[in-house]
């Protein structure tokens, strides 16, 4: 059951910084020695967000793969990406790009939401944050100008 919920805002920029900024919150995470996986809305999505992870910081190596990878690199990787909703094992952070509540976060005890600064991006975000709220959620906000 989610026990908390952290909406992470941009208040502009382009949609591609959002996959930013999910990178900057997974490594965050992971750092912090949770495992993570990251919902993303297509299999497109997955790959730039894969991608993002081996370039948005240079000074670091973040461990992570794409959930159709080899069972066994899934196994030992602290973060997965996927469009796919996630095997029941997957229980810490769930990162979501998607426009939509996630049907599989009740099996994570956080989820993180991130949005893009774009409008259609903020009003789908409002309506989660209704959403959750009325389910009686923690919730968190973090403004963010840019990535």
């Amino acid at each position: 059951m989610v026990q908390r919920v952290d909406f992470y805002l941009l208040e502009n920029g382009p949609p591609h910084d959002r996959f930013r900024l999910a990178c900057r919150v997974a490594s965050r995470a992971w750092q912090a020695g949770h495992s993570i996986f990251i919902s993303t809305p297509d299999a497109k999505a997955a790959a730039a967000v894969d991608e993002l992870l081996w370039s948005f910081d240079q000074g670091s190596f973040i461990p992570h793969s794409l959930l159709n990878d080899s069972e066994k690199i899934i196994d030992k990787t602290p973060i997965v990406i996927s469009d796919q909703a996630p095997p029941p094992r997957y229980s810490d952070v769930l990162i979501s790009l998607l426009d939509q509540e996630p049907g599989f976060k009740d099996q994570f005890q956080r989820l993180a939401e991130v949005v893009g600064g774009e409008e259609q991006s903020q009003v789908l975000a409002r309506e989660r944050y209704r959403a959750y709220r009325t389910q009686g959620l923690d919730l968190h906000h973090h403004s963010l100008p840019k990535v």
